[in-house]
């Protein structure tokens, strides 16, 4: 009893970290898009936190499961593609403007809430691995597709070519 209260206790503490590591992520980026202070950041952090917490509840709700495992899963497999794509695709590529960036990721996530609820009709849509690569193709065509047309102000691209410049200097 004792050991497997331990390894459930060290899942659980894993995915709350993971978990937070992304909502800070994606505060991350709203806080950037918008250029605000601490308070934004958190504010930010906070209502991503909280849409969260709502999402695992309605999916717990239209899912019908007792399984935390599996809908925490589901939530990651929502989530963790998006984010991790746009950051790495942004860290990359010079070509991908900062709009398509919050676009891309808004998109893949969408997407992946409405993966779920076509789920309630074809059980495949739910599955973590499918949602996996349907958020995963759509964040990946939403920031190629919508840097093809909302190109960076100038000041962005500013912004782009200095944070670049600063990759390329050797520490």
């Amino acid at each position: 009893t004792g050991m497997l209260g331990l390894v459930l206790a060290a899942m659980f503490s894993a995915t709350m970290s993971t978990l937070a590591g992304t909502y800070n992520a994606v505060a991350n980026v709203f806080t950037d898009k918008f250029r605000g202070g601490m308070r934004t950041a958190r504010v930010a952090t906070v209502v991503t936190g909280l849409l969260v917490i709502v999402l695992t509840f309605a999916m717990r709700l239209f899912q019908g499961a007792n399984d935390l495992f599996d809908i925490t899963n589901q939530v990651l497999s929502l989530f963790t593609p998006p984010i991790a794509i746009a950051m790495i695709a942004g860290v990359l590529s010079r070509r991908l403007t900062r709009r398509a960036g919050v676009a891309g990721l808004s998109a893949g996530i969408g997407i992946g809430v409405l993966s779920f609820v076509i789920g309630g009709w074809v059980p495949f849509f739910r599955a973590s691995i499918p949602m996996f690569w349907i958020t995963s193709v759509t964040t990946l065509a939403g920031l190629f597709g919508f840097s093809a047309v909302l190109p960076d102000r100038p000041e962005d691209r500013a912004r782009t070519e200095e944070f670049f410049k600063r990759l390329e200097k050797p520490e």
